[in-house]
């Protein structure tokens, strides 16, 4: 991590807890037609790669601001992909994120210009087995998704340069307001994640279809568990 943050203010503090990093291989054409001007795909060995990723966040607040109940707990369940500016700094990209909470959608949707969606999920955990149920509504339609999975609870750090550390470790995101036409970027500091490999009980790719993409015919080519780091996350900016 190359970021400076020492005169930096964060915004907001988190904490991200019980993350699954599910990821396949999938065509940088595709992505790429998705992503904003200003925007490539990142790639690792000539290869692009897509992620669901579900997680709890905790003790969201902002920065001298105590947590609120309703807003400051809740899970998510993000579609996402790797990207990086004309700058060459690399990022995520997310397609959307689902929550639970309708106020943290709300101001994540107005304030910070992210694809958030209500949705209805559910977080069961038991010693190394986790589970995510998530009913996503979009018109009319409820789509039910489960994710259940056991890690094999060997953390440890992602090898630098690996392929681990290009999924997972990534320390700012992109995002594109519609109203002022703007790309816009923001930074997030945390330890590098404690992975362990992980084994898939049960998951859906209905994620893909939810976003207009195609979901891909073949199981994950990456499971990761980490069980959570402390997150400070900086304002958002414009790069153009």
């Amino acid at each position: 991590m190359n970021l400076n943050f020492k005169k930096k203010i964060p915004l907001m503090y988190q904490r991200w807890e019980h993350l699954y990093f599910l990821h396949w291989e999938y065509p940088a054409s595709l992505i790429q037609s998705r992503l904003p001007k200003g925007l490539y795909v990142d790639l690792y060995e000539g290869k692009s790669y897509m992620a669901i990723v579900p997680f709890s966040m905790r003790s969201l607040r902002l920065n001298y601001l105590p947590t609120f109940p309703g807003i400051s707990n809740f899970i998510e369940l993000n579609l996402r992909t790797y990207v990086h500016d004309d700058q060459g700094r690399p990022g995520v990209w997310f397609f959307s994120l689902e929550a639970d909470s309708f106020f943290s959608v709300f101001i994540a949707n107005y304030f910070f210009s992210l694809p958030y969606q209500m949705s209805k999920l559910h977080f069961q955990s038991y010693n190394n087995r986790h589970a995510y149920k998530a009913s996503a509504k979009r018109d009319v339609q409820k789509n039910e998704m489960v994710f259940e999975f056991e890690s094999n609870g060997h953390e440890k750090l992602a090898e630098r340069g690996s392929l681990e550390s290009f999924l997972v470790e990534r320390y700012r995101l992109f995002t594109y307001n519609q109203k002022s036409g703007k790309l816009l970027t923001g930074c997030i500091q945390h330890n590098p994640y404690l992975v362990s490999d992980a084994k898939v009980l049960e998951i859906s790719t209905h994620l893909f279809k939810l976003n207009s993409m195609d979901p891909p015919d073949i199981e994950p080519c990456s499971v990761l568990y980490s069980p959570g780091t402390n997150v400070a996350v900086f304002p958002l900016k414009s790069i153009q």
